[in-house]
């Protein structure tokens, strides 16, 4: 029971603020989104054979997905999803002052199973900036799912901004997660996405999204077993993988146990594929694929 009541607390409050538990971003703007001046790209630094790089791992480690970054519209979300205060503009108007506005955001595409909704969710996201201590993410709901590209695509979308609440029982299975989504949406691909696939690949979704993924399959365990998973991360003492940038003791990253014939040393970065399984009172990731990425 307590574990379940910290799951709904978690869940509820996960949305509202984002990775960096809350924090505003700089100056809000509108919330159409924009490039801050020294990001006209919006895309990674690069190692030495042109892919990204993900930030705080060793210049060996690199990914093919290109990551976004944008300060406006991480500042557009904390905008969105906070209280309007009258008396303190700082804490943003509010997302009712959007609803019914067509708007268009840039980013990456994912999608996570909410066990706990039952129905699939799917999201552009991307990072405030290269620290990656802050993420966003603008869930909607498309128009037809046969249609869309391959998670870590990047994308831009273009939608209706909607206000929804639960049903009379609490449950949010026609409603976002967060309170707020796309609807009337148009999703153009600009550049696509493709590695082997896996029922769950943590590496296509932002922070925020993988942490929720992971508390739905920690409490669903049973309805993801067998389930093939990929993660990317940091080894914590040897049997278990830590999110890359983030811990739990930040409040925002997410662990997860695994099982493998390596041991890694504590810190060393990896790449885990996968298959989810219950073990006792506790989850793990029995490991077929293992990548050291430094």
């Amino acid at each position: 029971m307590k574990k379940l009541t910290a799951f709904l607390i978690i869940f509820a409050l996960l949305f509202s603020f984002a990775a960096c538990g809350g924090k505003t971003g700089g100056d809000t703007g509108d919330a159409s989104g924009g490039k801050t001046a020294d990001n006209s790209t919006g895309e990674a630094a690069t190692g030495k054979d042109g892919k990204p790089l993900p930030a705080n791992v060793p210049t060996d480690a690199v990914t093919d997905m290109v990551e976004y970054f944008d300060n406006m519209d991480y500042a557009n979300y904390i905008n969105v999803f906070s209280y309007k205060d009258e008396n303190d503009p700082s804490k943003g108007m509010g997302g009712d002052d959007f609803v019914g506005k067509e708007l268009v955001k840039e980013g990456t595409f994912a999608k996570i199973y909410d066990k706990w909704s039952d129905r699939e969710r799917y999201y552009v996201w991307g990072y405030a900036d290269q620290t990656r201590c802050c993420d966003f993410q603008w869930e909607f709901v498309p128009e037809n799912p046969d249609d869309l590209p391959n998670p870590g695509a990047r994308v831009e979308l273009k939608g209706t901004l909607e206000k929804t609440q639960p049903d009379a029982n609490g449950s949010k299975k026609d409603a976002a997660l967060d309170g707020y989504w796309f609807t009337n949406t148009t999703l153009t691909v600009l550049s696509d996405y493709t590695q082997p696939e896996y029922d769950y690949d943590l590496t296509r979704c932002s922070p925020t999204l993988g942490r929720v993924q992971i508390l739905n399959m920690e409490n669903f365990a049973d309805d993801f077993n067998g389930k093939t998973l990929l993660v990317y991360g940091r080894a914590l003492n040897g049997s278990c993988i830590q999110h890359p940038y983030y811990n739990n003791d930040t409040g925002w990253g997410w662990t997860l146990d695994f099982k493998a014939d390596k041991t890694p040393a504590t810190g060393q970065y990896l790449i885990l594929g996968g298959t989810f399984e219950k073990s006792g009172d506790g989850c793990l990731m029995q490991v077929s694929s293992y990548t050291e990425e430094s």
